[in-house]
């Protein structure tokens, strides 16, 4: 069996499997995901929402449901809204509080949270596309309010895009992710942290551009995808000559 972290390494042991566990961490290709040379590259699809150069845009990554906490960044940015005028919520993934008839009242909070927010024209839902990485170079900071995950590419994407990351602690989180304070913000998973934790980084940009810097130096260092291929490579060569002995 292949995790890509300890956690789920430790869920494995606890189901009560025995067998040889490998962990091989998830990479990011450098070749898609990579910072903005200039404003124009970030500006392509920032003009596509409406979003100005001097604007600040907050993105976030996933299927727009409950378990990503869709809804607490949303009421947390609202908190936000009046108070940072050039603010932008940007959320990148499938409507799955239109798609699923059991999400009706969760879709309705989000509706609620934008429409009382004061600014509902600065939130942008772009539904399921395929150029992720256009919006994760166009973006100041990222966000991942998410219950559980395995191993969230979007977060090493977004360092990769050298952009200023918030985490909120969930179900899987790993130290591949990097050093809370160092390489990204960790904050607890509630409206009142997020927004503070999103107050800080707006307020301090040399703070933000410290983690994207930070984190983009550790996807560099130690997430490049050709390094989890060599691994798996490695791997399945010893499995292949293990076999031929047999």
């Amino acid at each position: 069996i292949v995790t890509n972290n300890e956690p789920l390494l430790d869920f494995v042991r606890h189901a009560g499997i025995s067998t040889r566990v490998e962990i091989i961490p998830n990479g990011v290709d450098p070749q898609r995901f990579y910072p903005a040379d200039d404003q124009q590259q970030r500006q392509t699809i920032r003009d596509t929402l409406g979003i100005a150069a001097s604007d600040i845009m907050i993105t976030t990554v996933g299927g727009i449901m409950p378990r990503k906490g869709s809804h607490l960044l949303l009421e947390a940015w609202a908190q936000l809204a009046v108070e940072f005028p050039h603010v932008h919520l940007v959320l990148v993934g499938p409507r799955k509080d239109l798609e699923q008839p059991g999400l009706k009242n969760f879709r309705n909070q989000l509706r609620k949270s934008v429409s009382t927010s004061g600014a509902p024209e600065r939130v942008h839902f772009t539904g399921l596309c395929k150029n992720v990485e256009e919006y994760q170079r166009a973006s100041d900071i990222f966000v991942l309010p998410s219950e559980r995950e395995g191993m969230p590419n979007s977060v090493l994407e977004a360092m990769a895009s050298r952009v200023a990351v918030i985490v909120t602690p969930f179900k899987g989180l790993s130290h591949d992710l990097g050093t809370p304070g160092t390489h990204f913000l960790l904050c607890d998973r509630n409206v009142t942290d997020l927004a503070s934790a999103l107050r800080l980084l707006l307020k301090n940009p040399a703070q933000r551009s410290k983690f994207a810097a930070q984190g983009y130096q550790w996807i560099r260092e130690n997430m490049n995808i050709e390094r989890s291929l060599d691994r798996y490579a490695a791997l399945y060569h010893e499995l292949a000559a293990a076999h031929k002995t047999e």
